[in-house]
Formats: C-alpha cells, sequence, structure tokens
C-alpha cells in the first residue's frame, strides 16, 4: 500500500482549482482552492490535461506525481496522486532475498561440521573435521557479509534449530536480550527470551518443520513498553545430508502499519458517513436507505459465514451505492407522486454514476465492481452486461438483494412500505431470474432466527411530510 497515495475530486471554477473530496491533511470537502495558475500546480497540470502524467507540487506543496480522468455527465476530474520520493523508492527484496540464501548456505554448512565431529575421534573422522573445518573458512567472508546485511536489516533474523537452540542470530535479534548476538549461539530460546515468547516460536517451528512450509504468524506482545504488534515468517531448512534441521525466523515490527491501516479505516468510515449524509439531505424521503442497505447486507454476509473482505466490501457498497443521487436533479428525489420511467431510470442510472464517482480509490475489496454489477440478474438478463450466476460478485449477489428488500419495506412519499412477509415473498418469486436463493434464504433465516425483525423494525417508519 502507497502509503502517501490519495485520490481527489477536482474542478476548474474561473481561475481557481478546487478540490471537492476529503483531504489528508484534514481539510473537508470544498474547504480547499487555489490558483490556477499557481507554479508548478500538480492539479491545475491534471484539470487541464486529463488523461497523462503530472509532476508538481500539491496543496502541501509537496511533489508529487498526478495522474487523472474526466468524470462523464460533469465537469468534474478524478485524480489520484503520489509522493515523487515514495514513487521512486527501491524494493529490497532482492536483498532480503540473497539474505535467505546466504543464511540457508551458512546453516547447512554449519550443519555438515558438527555432523563431521559427532562422527568420532579417528583419524579419519579428524582429517574430515579439518577439511570441512577449511570449507568453513573459505565462508567466513561471506559469513561476514551475511552478518554486515543482516545488522543492517530493521527485523530480527535468527536460526532455530529442532530442538529450539539458536545457531544464528542477528543485532536486532539480540537486541532485546541485552546480550551478544554471538553468545546467543547454543544456548535455547526460553533461556534467551523467557518461556512465554519461547513456546510462541516453537509452536510455530513445529509446524513449519512438520509442514515443510512457510508459515507465518502475527502476534501482540507488551514487553517493558507499549504493546507492539510483531508479524513472524518462519521458513524450514532441510536436514538434506544428514545435517541439522532448523527453521530461519524473520520477525518485523508492524506497529506502524497496522496503526496506518486502522487510521486508514477510519478515515475511510468517516468518508462514508460524510457522503452518505450529503446523499441524505438531498433526497430526506429515502433518508437512511443507504444505511438501512448496509445493515441488511452485512447481516447477511454474516449468515452465509462469508469471509471479513467480502461482509466489508457487501456493507461500504451498501452505502455508498445512492452516491450518484447527487446528479439527479433534487425535483425528482423530492417528488411525492409517482416517478415516470424514465425517472426510475435516471435514478437507476445513479448506481453507475456511484462506481464512476468512486473509481480509483483504495478499498480492501472490489466495492466499485459491486456497484457497477448490482443491476446484474441471477439469470443473465440484467444490466448493463448481462452477467450470469456465479460470474456476478457474491457481493453485488448481496446488496442487490438487501436493496431491494429495503426498499420495498421502507415507506416513501408516495407509498407505503409493505410487511416483511410480503417482502420475502416477492423476493422468493425472483428467486432464480433476478436474485440467487442462497442469498434470499439467508436473509429470511436472519429475520426469523436472528431477531431480524425486531432489528430492523424502525425500517417502518414514515418517511417526513412534504414541504
Amino acid at each position: 500500500v502507497n502509503k502517501s497515495a490519495e485520490t481527489i475530486l477536482l474542478r476548474h471554477r474561473a481561475t481557481v482549482i478546487e478540490y471537492l473530496t476529503p483531504l489528508k491533511d484534514g481539510t473537508a470537502p470544498l474547504s480547499r482552492s487555489l490558483a490556477a495558475d499557481t507554479p508548478g500546480l500538480a492539479s491545475a497540470g491534471a484539470v487541464a490535461q486529463p488523461g497523462g502524467f503530472v509532476q508538481g507540487r500539491d496543496y502541501r506543496e509537496a511533489e508529487v506525481l498526478m495522474t487523472s480522468r474526466p468524470l462523464a455527465s460533469v465537469d468534474w476530474v478524478l485524480a489520484t496522486k503520489i509522493d515523487g520520493a515514495e514513487a521512486m523508492a527501491e524494493s529490497d527484496t532482492r536483498l532480503t532475498r540473497l539474505m535467505i540464501a546466504l543464511l540457508l548456505v551458512i546453516a547447512l554448512v554449519a550443519a555438515v561440521i558438527i555432523a563431521v565431529w559427532r562422527h568420532g575421534t579417528s583419524r579419519r573422522a579428524a582429517a574430515s573435521a579439518a577439511r570441512y573445518a577449511e570449507l568453513a573458512g573459505r565462508f567466513e567472508g561471506q559469513s561476514q557479509f551475511l552478518r554486515l546485511v543482516t545488522d543492517s536489516q530493521p527485523n530480527a533474523i535468527f536460526i532455530a534449530d529442532e530442538d529450539g537452540r539458536y545457531h544464528f542470530a542477528n543485532r536486532e535479534a539480540a537486541r532485546p536480550t541485552g546480550i551478544e548476538a554471538d553468545d546467543m549461539l547454543g544456548k535455547t530460546l526460553a533461556s534467551v527470551i523467557g518461556p512465554d515468547a519461547a513456546k510462541h516460536h516453537l509452536d510455530l517451528n513445529r509446524e513449519a518443520l512438520e509442514t515443510g512450509n512457510t508459515v507465518s504468524a502475527v502476534h501482540t506482545t507488551s514487553g517493558l513498553g507499549d504493546a507492539r504488534i510483531l508479524h513472524s515468517e518462519h521458513i524450514p531448512i532441510g536436514n538434506n545430508g544428514g545435517g541439522v534441521s532448523g527453521v530461519l525466523v524473520v520477525e518485523s515490527d508492524i506497529t506502524e502499519i497496522e496503526s496506518e491501516r486502522a487510521r486508514r479505516e477510519r478515515t475511510l468510515g468517516q468518508l462514508v458517513k460524510t457522503l452518505v449524509a450529503v446523499v441524505d439531505r438531498r433526497d430526506p424521503f429515502a433518508a437512511h436507505h443507504s444505511n438501512n442497505v448496509a445493515a441488511v447486507a452485512g447481516a447477511v454476509a454474516r449468515e452465509m459465514n462469508l469471509d471479513e473482505v467480502t461482509e466489508r466490501t457487501a456493507e461500504i457498497a451498501g452505502n455508498l451505492m445512492n452516491l450518484g443521487k447527487i446528479l439527479v436533479p433534487s425535483e425528482i428525489l423530492t417528488k411525492t407522486e409517482r416517478l415516470s420511467d424514465d425517472e426510475i431510470q435516471q435514478v437507476r442510472n445513479g448506481i453507475l454514476t456511484s462506481a464512476d464517482l468512486l473509481d480509483g480509490m483504495e478499498f480492501d475489496g472490489p466495492v466499485v465492481e459491486t456497484l457497477r454489477q448490482l443491476q446484474e440478474h441471477w439469470d443473465g438478463n440484467g444490466k448493463p452486461n448481462g452477467l450470469k450466476g456465479a460470474d456476478i460478485l457474491v457481493s453485488a449477489r448481496i446488496v442487490a438483494v438487501a436493496n431491494a428488500f429495503v426498499a420495498m419495506v421502507s415507506p416513501r412519499a408516495y407509498r407505503a412500505g409493505v410487511a416483511f412477509d410480503e417482502a420475502t415473498e416477492i423476493l422468493l418469486s425472483q428467486v432464480g431470474t433476478v436474485f440467487e436463493r442462497a442469498v434470499v434464504v439467508a436473509l429470511i433465516n436472519y429475520l426469523d432466527n436472528r431477531k431480524g425483525r425486531e432489528e430492523w423494525a424502525d425500517f417502518a417508519v414514515e418517511p417526513p411530510a412534504a414541504t
């Protein structure tokens, strides 16, 4: 994830560039504008030449790279930028691979030497030991290079054998223990880092050795200070040739990364709330519709035992599906009579507009594609692409059912809402054509067996009177 990446909506008004969405520095929507003729302003170049790449300064006076594209039907431009320094940063993947390869070589040599010395005290054994000692000496230069490389890494790196004894440790692995890395060799993990921390590593090392696969884990430790979140990789080292089995452990502190992810989720949540509030303000007769759809979609996803990313995707898509209503004329949204076919189509097209407005934003799941597929039908007769069955994202199938259910049971200015049982009967009548049976069944089960009727009883509250 690019930490400095930011997606914003821009438009050119008179002599200024207006920023329509919230900014990373905390600026509220529509609260920032800069003169279009500001020297080196990247946003001005993005508006003037959508579709290309622009290098310049952003609203923070930071050097950035920016690309943009125009949005259909409006004079807005969707721009994505990233700080120049981050864009040019180099990956250390090659260095990590070299480090692991060198560690494996050293571990193999150490295992061979130990095996030879255990063979006995005969002349042949002594000669063999001498030869392997000479071989180890040849790798001394590589060992020193390995030490230099690993000691320069911010991660704790060590090798432990199947008995839980250290065979290698870098400076970062030794730092919390208060002893030198070389003094750790031959000691057990329990005697160096304590029984609790040792058990965590030994259990994962045992799993790696038994399965022959790399094992990853995340755990939290308080230590002597603030709680830290650590991610560890446990890579098994085989015992081909009679060597000692072991595990290479690479442990990194991801506290800041997790904090940034949590901060990003909070920011996204605040943005979603802001956008939903904007839509509700323009369409008071359908206020809370998006929140209700999101609540139903999340409940159905949980009822179907789907993963957390899919559940979150369905909830966010439900909240944002009506964002495109900001481009629908207010006289249609506030109309108290039944809408004409053309007016209904304009409202439905708002869902695709929502996808266009959000295209380019970073979500953990396929939120934008979910919005694009909301009007697809299970039998392939939907829009806009005629997708069929499992080709439709499960998150889109869920939100489509949730949206239809909420729309039916919620009263509008020109009609009353229907009862929950009547709404589910209508949904069941469209199973196999418009909706997937599994999704509708999950909704009904939640209503009947998870107290969904009580939880969603307020869906039937009358809308505000027309003014």
